[in-house]
């Protein structure tokens, strides 16, 4: 999956037994991000981080099957939660946040987030059973979507702050 090679996601995509391992993948991501998380901030950060990873798969992979639903692409959310969880091999890499550089530090964020969204265009091709530029745009549209809640996240964090 770390490769992009659409062939391993066309096999997790019809190996109805992938999910397992698919959440296995996102509970290694997961940790990793904890274990980043906790070398460079608190533990409540850590746990935080990692809960964001355990909840960021299957919300993306439920928007991401709604998106392309909408435009037209039927496949099963199960298929896409399989692809889903393997794309998220990228944030494994998040566990080198633990070198004391922050050039690495940011090189680290960076090119994981940036390889996840590609992973998760191969994975959304191959899940959608698409092209690659509908796949992402597809992919786009689900970033908006996870930005503007984080905005309206950010909004109700401040005003339920601002009324204690």
């Amino acid at each position: 999956a770390r490769r992009l090679e659409s062939s391993v996601f066309d096999e997790v995509a019809d190996d109805a037994g992938a999910l397992g391992q698919a959440a296995g993948v996102a509970a290694g991501a997961a940790v990793a991000r904890a274990i980043g998380a906790a070398m460079v901030g608190t533990r409540g950060e850590a746990i935080v981080g990692a809960l964001g990873v355990l909840v960021f798969w299957p919300l993306a992979a439920v928007l991401i099957w709604a998106v392309g639903k909408w435009f037209g692409h039927e496949s099963k959310l199960q298929r896409i939660l399989r692809v889903t969880g393997f794309a998220m091999a990228p944030l494994l890499l998040v566990v080198l946040i633990v070198i004391p550089n922050q050039w690495v530090q940011t090189l680290v964020s960076l090119s994981s987030f940036a390889l996840l969204f590609a992973t998760l265009a191969v994975a959304t091709r191959q899940g959608l059973r698409t092209d690659t530029g509908r796949a992402a745009f597809v992919c786009l549209v689900v970033a908006m979507i996870f930005v503007f809640l984080y905005f309206v996240a950010i909004y109700l964090v401040a005003r339920a702050g601002g009324a204690a």
